[in-house]
């Protein structure tokens, strides 16, 4: 059955149920006592206006970003956060790391602090009090199977940060105020050539929100593999969300476009709507 046929099929069924309750709730009203009302609210009506409610947001995605914002608002539940920064150049000397973390202990205004413990010669590690662990590395020389790829002779610096717990309330702040500064002052050093972000966010096992609107009309339990590959609109040709069962990756070429994707999607700001109608 195509799409557009259950559409027509849901609407159908819900025409036939809300006149069915509709009817005993004229029953109801022409024999009034109130253990009869009482009946036909806990009995029909509340069930009713929960599946319509609970089948309608699987349909209307400005539904679904607006009840899960107010969810999210509500949810103490932490979802944990990895971040990769891919940053090359040709200009990328040795001594990137210490200018690197330089910078990092500029951000050290009083509410931040700023530890750095060397892993090796191109090896950082960065503990940044309130925000996130931060491995940095530096690489003289591209990997084997780049040149054998016929890869540029690059240097480059990786960024990694890995499960960092973020509750969805907090994710705007962490975004805004501990992420982009980071990253921003790691960019203001290297003059790259070409960059790539990758922000992985795990709702944990079916719990991802926008699994949960693209299987809408599945059984989840029939569901064992998903993955779906949305094109950012708006954004480089190359930006892209992937969609699986419990994850989202944001990946992008720019530091801008990285932190106004992932704002949409853990904000589910109505913005987002376009993007994942395209889907």
């Amino acid at each position: 059955m195509t799409r557009q046929r259950k559409d027509w099929a849901f609407w159908l069924v819900t025409a036939v149920i809300v006149s069915g309750v509709g009817i005993l709730v004229i029953l109801a009203v022409e024999n009034p006592t109130r253990l009869d009302a009482i009946g036909v609210v806990t009995g029909a009506v509340l069930p009713t206006v929960w599946f319509l409610y609970s089948q309608i947001q699987k349909r209307s995605i400005r539904l679904f970003l607006f009840t899960n914002r107010v969810r999210s608002f509500f949810s103490k539940r932490p979802l944990t956060w990895s971040l990769s920064a891919h940053l090359e150049g040709d200009n990328i000397a040795a001594d990137v790391l210490g200018r690197v973390i330089e910078k990092l202990v500029d951000l050290d205004n009083g509410a931040t602090n700023v530890e750095v413990k060397a892993r090796g010669e191109y090896n950082r590690t960065v503990f940044i009090t309130p925000g996130p662990t931060l491995e940095i590395a530096y690489t003289p020389s591209p990997r084997s199977f780049e040149n054998e790829a016929g890869g540029q002779n690059l240097p480059y610096v990786q960024v990694s940060m890995r499960n960092y717990c973020v509750g969805y309330r907090q994710a705007s702040y962490v975004i805004r105020r501990q992420i982009a500064p980071v990253l921003e002052a790691i960019a203001s050093v290297i003059q790259t050539v070409e960059s790539k972000y990758t922000l992985v966010v795990d709702f944990g096992k079916q719990q991802n929100p926008f699994f949960g609107l693209y299987i809408a009309q599945l059984p989840r339990e029939a569901v064992s593999n998903f993955f779906i590959r949305i094109a950012a609109k708006n954004y480089g040709p190359n930006d892209t969300v992937l969609v699986s069962q419990s994850k989202i990756a944001i990946n992008t070429h720019t530091q801008n476009a990285l932190q106004n994707l992932a704002l949409e999607f853990l904000a589910f700001r109505s913005d987002l709507q376009e993007q994942l109608e395209s889907a």
